[in-house]
């Protein structure tokens, strides 16, 4: 597939195939409303969201978000079956545009 790059209002927000796996860049998606995605990934809620996915959706937790530092692809890459609530979490304008 490749990356493919979609421009919010200025702000580049990336999704790629990853290991079969259609994922989300949770930093760009972040840095476009200044907020830092670990920020997002350690409250209680996400915890809780991202484990209901997994058990509702029968993916592995593993295969849910993926830090990649280095080369072009960096940042955390999320699932896309969260990256709606992910952006939800950024601004709900963006992502009522997701």
């Amino acid at each position: 597939m490749g990356i493919t790059i979609f421009d919010y209002q200025g702000s580049p927000i990336q999704f790629d195939e990853i290991n079969g796996l259609i994922m989300a860049n949770a930093t760009l998606m972040a840095n476009a409303f200044n907020k830092d995605p670990d920020d997002i990934f350690k409250t209680k809620s996400w915890k809780e969201y991202e484990k209901e996915i997994s058990e509702a959706k029968g993916i592995r937790s593993e295969y849910l978000r993926n830090a990649i530092q280095g080369g072009n692809n960096q940042g955390t890459w999320i699932h896309q079956e969260l990256s709606i609530e992910f952006a939800r979490r950024c601004n709900v304008k963006f992502s009522i545009w997701c």
